[in-house]
């Protein structure tokens, strides 16, 4: 009966410990991929890919190269962000690379 109590109290303590790492878990942007603030282009972004303003992202995830570029940011620094939780930059400019992820990430949202 012992046992089977330790058991009991072993497998709570597991789905504790896992149940309280999940919302961590999801907070992590994919390896190698910044999270950019598109608010400031928004209207740019929206107007090189033909669509609403208001249908672009306000958060978009895109390559350490490709948010460096328009964040006017160095890729070492969002190097080094990415290796921590939540690397993210503002956009200040957008390009034809950013522009594709935008409208790759839109399509992927879309309600079917």
């Amino acid at each position: 009966m012992k046992t089977i109590k330790n058991i009991s109290v072993f497998v709570l303590t597991s789905l504790i410990a896992i149940v309280g790492f999940v919302p961590f878990a999801s907070a992590q942007t994919p390896s190698g991929l910044i999270n950019v603030d598109t608010r400031n282009i928004a209207k740019n972004v929206a107007k090189n890919i033909n669509a609403d303003a208001g249908r672009i992202p306000s958060i978009v995830q895109a390559p350490i190269d490709v948010a460096a570029n328009i964040c006017h940011v160095g890729a070492n620094v969002l190097a080094d962000q990415a290796k921590k939780v939540g690397a993210s930059c503002t956009a200040e400019a957008t390009s034809a690379e950013f522009d594709q992820i935008v409208q790759r990430q839109m399509k992927g949202t879309e309600r079917k």
